[in-house]
């Protein structure tokens, strides 16, 4: 193996997990491994890494991913070397699909430090890669599926979801990240005068009977008023901010106060 790679191009590719961090997955973790892999293999490193730092996408909407595969079909490298199965992809039909494509298109081999599969083309070493995918694939779906219970659940107790606040609230800048090229956000939500005013104004109208969710959007979106995203409102938009029991401010811990 050594033989065959030596004096090989190589790439490292990184994505961040955040609920794995503490299992050596950090961004920096990986980045020594795959630096140690290759000096180990006798393969030469080149000094741009490809990183995606985000959680939960599929390679289609990871930017890096996609340009380290545009480079691949230009052939500017030889090897790709990732930390681990879980961080090329997190289900079975992408890693068969890229994988292919780069092993058997475009003879770029894909290599992982923490995993020693052996020559792909060997049937033992396909199967055995094949599980560690399956797991893959079998521990994001588990974790889709606790953190959709979750969220349920903090819906229905009326607590904020997700990280951004829906209209009326926001959340202050605390800091700004520097390696993930990002803002910090405190945890808890504040009231924005003007969203919070269009929020009442919407509940006010509904309550009356005499306007329907649609009339509602037609009104706010004629008048110039925007969504937290800057768009249109629209049917959708107003029947998700009637039943968000945010708007009632039961979990206090996380509210300045209640908007209605």
């Amino acid at each position: 193996m050594e033989n065959e790679l030596k004096h090989k191009i190589g790439v490292g590719y990184i994505r961040e997990s955040t609920e794995e961090q503490d299992k050596g997955f950090s961004p920096d973790a990986q980045e020594k491994g795959i630096r140690d892999y290759a000096k180990k293999n006798n393969i030469k490193l080149k000094d741009e890494f490809y990183k995606d730092l985000i959680t939960g996408t599929d390679a289609s909407k990871r930017n890096d991913f996609q340009r380290m595969i545009e480079d691949a079909m230009q052939k500017k490298f030889e090897v790709i070397i990732v930390f681990h199965t879980s961080r090329f992809a997190r289900n079975i039909q992408e890693a068969r699909q890229y994988k292919d494509l780069l092993r058997k298109k475009l003879g770029i081999d894909v290599l992982f430090v923490s995993q020693n599969f052996g020559d792909y083309n060997d049937p033992s070493s396909f199967l055995n890669e094949g599980v560690n995918e399956l797991f893959d694939e079998h521990y994001s779906r588990q974790l889709g599926f606790w953190v959709k219970n979750a969220l349920m659940m903090k819906r229905s107790q009326g607590k904020p979801i997700g990280a951004s606040p829906p209209i009326g609230y926001y959340k202050k800048q605390t800091g700004y990240d520097k390696e993930k090229e990002r803002p910090i956000y405190s945890s808890e939500w504040h009231i924005d005068k003007k969203g919070s005013a269009v929020v009442k104004r919407i509940f006010k109208m509904y309550a009356t009977g005499n306007y329907s969710m649609q009339k509602i959007a037609e009104i706010l979106t004629k008048e110039g008023l925007r969504t937290k995203a800057g768009n249109p409102f629209t049917y959708s938009s107003i029947k998700c901010i009637l039943p968000n029991k945010s708007y009632l401010g039961l979990s206090s811990c996380f509210f300045e106060q209640r908007i209605l």
